[in-house]
This record gives structure tokens, C-alpha cells and sequence, in this order.
């Protein structure tokens, strides 16, 4: 549960820098706990959504993808994706220029086992999925495929 000042501060970072699309809104609307936390996920792995590249790399990163990729302070590496190319800081731009676009659920099905995705840094309307919960969503998204 947030405290007063944490829901305050929230609330000034988001007036600063309001949504920008449909899946920024069901990504706020799951962290107030307006809906339920599959609703949002299932919005993320259906959008486009991007990541960086520090080479180009073709449309469907299939050729050329140099990721971006961040760390945990225990050092875990983790793939920062971005809803909107206006929420990308300058800096990380400096180190890889190249933006791909694919959905939510292209990136989280092509990531390593060992890599967790950050949706968002630095911004109130984000995310992260440890490798075990994009495991727990690779596995949960294969068995609506199948079903």
C-alpha cells in the first residue's frame, strides 16, 4: 500500500508527464487497481511497444537486434521496452539509437530465460516482469494457444 506522500509524488510525476496512449491508461488503470492486473498484461503483449537497438536491425529484429539492456541493482539484466518513443531518456538514446517495434508479446516470447523486461524505467506508469514471471506468462499464453 502507498502512503500519502508516495501517492503524491505518484500524482505530480504523472501530471508532469500524462498517458500517451490506450495501453498507458490500462497500465494506470492496473496500478491503481482499477482492473485486474491480467487485464493490463494482456494489453501490453497485444500493443507494439519498443525496445532499442544499438545497431539497426530489421523490422522484425530478427537480423541485427543489439538490445538495450539494463541491470538490477543485484545485477539482474533486464530489457527496458517503452510505450511511446517520447518516454525514452536522451541518455539511453546516446548508447543505442536504433528503435524496434514489435508487441508486448513478441519481446516477452524472444527474450532470454535469464532476462526480465522493464516497461517504462525511471516513469510512474511502468512495469517490470522478473524472468520468472515472463516464464509463468510464456507458459500461461502457450496454454490459451492450445486450449
Amino acid at each position: 500500500m502507498t502512503n500519502s506522500a508516495g501517492t503524491s509524488d505518484f500524482d505530480a510525476r504523472l501530471a508532469a508527464d500524462p498517458v500517451h496512449n490506450e495501453l498507458e491508461q490500462s497500465m494506470l488503470d492496473g496500478i491503481r487497481g482499477e482492473v485486474r492486473q491480467t487485464v493490463f498484461i494482456s494489453a501490453f503483449l497485444t500493443t507494439p511497444v519498443y525496445a532499442l537497438s544499438r545497431t539497426e536491425a530489421s523490422a522484425d529484429a530478427s537480423q541485427g537486434f543489439s538490445p538495450l539492456v539494463l541491470s538490477t541493482t543485484d545485477g539482474a539484466p533486464m530489457l527496458p521496452l517503452f510505450t511511446d518513443l517520447g518516454r525514452v531518456p536522451a541518455e539511453y538514446l546516446e548508447v543505442a539509437p536504433h528503435a524496434v517495434t514489435l508487441t508486448g508479446g513478441r519481446f516477452v516470447a524472444s527474450v532470454a530465460d535469464e532476462v526480465g523486461i522493464v516497461v517504462n524505467p525511471g516513469h510512474p506508469i511502468g512495469f517490470e516482469l522478473s524472468p520468472g514471471a515472463l516464464a509463468a506468462i510464456r507458459r500461461d499464453f502457450a496454454e490459451s494457444q492450445q486450449g
